[in-house]
């Protein structure tokens, strides 16, 4: 499911298998925005939304040149649970987890 504003999108979908989980696979502030705080706006308004929708945990992917995003996530609390390379674009991707019971 996708959710937009005017400075972003975000999507958030059900871990396969496992409806507590949320994946959060795409998060993007427009290039105008960025730097202005949008990015933990939006953050906050997942992980709400997604507790909202009855999940307990949520997990994402994030390229790791992405240094925005990992800055956001490791400010609130998200644990690094893995990385590994992506064979099709050969970026190295970090896989994050955080339980909405403690948010």
């Amino acid at each position: 499911m996708s959710f937009a504003d005017r400075y972003g999108w975000y999507e958030l979908h059900p871990f396969p298998g496992c409806s507590q989980i949320a994946v959060c696979n795409d998060a993007f502030i427009s290039t105008r925005y960025r730097g202005l705080g949008h990015g933990k706006q939006q953050h906050l308004e997942r992980l709400q939304n997604a507790k909202d929708q009855g999940y307990n945990y949520i997990i994402c992917t994030v390229n790791s040149a992405n240094s925005e995003e990992l800055a956001i996530l490791n400010k609130n609390g998200w644990q690094q649970l893995d990385s590994f390379v992506n064979i099709e674009t050969t970026n190295n991707i970090q896989i994050f987890g955080k339980s909405l019971e403690l948010y």
